[in-house]
């Protein structure tokens, strides 16, 4: 019986020992998974993002740069057509070459803009009767004024603002002032894609015509 005894306490020993290696073992495995320092860890895409959104925002598109061309001028009378004669020695086309006629300023009107049709007009110019406005002109020469109401043509800026309000309190809505250009039967001459060889031509043909002026201006 005693014999038995130690038998058994020898087996409990030894399962026992068993179970503690068992959970050493355990615990040991357990720490190879466990997290390291986990609050050191980074996120690499986190790192990366901004530089794959950089590399797929597309570049600001480039400003569009204003285009230059050359004007020539002024001209009238025989030095007119001798300088029409020297730029078609250049053999240029409508494209490249545009005759632009010479206004300025010395009025300023109260005016109603152009109308679609002379119809349009005439029945612009019945509203303004009955609207007791006087002294009005349509105009219908061809060219951009054509169809427009002139109502009065005055020294001063000042004068043209002051009878617009005039108008205005009458019920005349659509009038408007400003400065009243006319044609001075002047030309100037605008060329477009200078080559650095037509720029040379130019102003070598410049020199021919005293008083006229080449310069670089924005194309029309």
């Amino acid at each position: 019986m005693k014999r038995l005894f130690l038998i058994l306490l020898l087996l409990n020993l030894l399962f026992a020992g068993i179970a503690q290696l068992a959970v050493n073992g355990s615990s040991e495995t357990g720490r190879e998974h466990a997290p390291l320092n986990a609050e050191k860890i980074q996120i690499v895409a986190s790192v990366e993002a901004p530089a794959l959104i950089e590399n797929n925002t597309a570049a600001p598109s480039a400003p569009e740069k204003t285009r230059v061309c050359l004007e020539w001028g002024v001209f009238a009378g025989s030095d007119l057509e001798q300088a029409l004669v020297a730029l078609k020695a250049l053999n240029l086309d409508e494209r490249n070459l545009t005759q632009l006629k010479v206004e300025e300023t010395n009025r300023y009107w109260v005016y109603i803009p152009p109308l679609k049709s002379k119809a349009d007009a005439e029945k612009k110019l019945s509203e303004l009767k009955a609207l007791g406005a006087k002294d009005f002109q349509l105009m219908q020469t061809e060219g951009k004024w054509q169809y427009a109401i002139s109502l009065g043509v005055f020294a001063t800026e000042d004068a043209a603002v002051k009878y617009l309000a005039q108008l205005q309190k009458k019920g005349v809505r659509s009038a408007k002032s400003g400065p009243r250009q006319h044609e001075t039967g002047e030309v100037k001459f605008q060329i477009r894609e200078v080559s650095d060889d037509l720029a040379t031509k130019l102003v070598a043909i410049k020199e021919g015509f005293q008083g006229s002026e080449l310069k670089a201006v924005a194309c029309n």
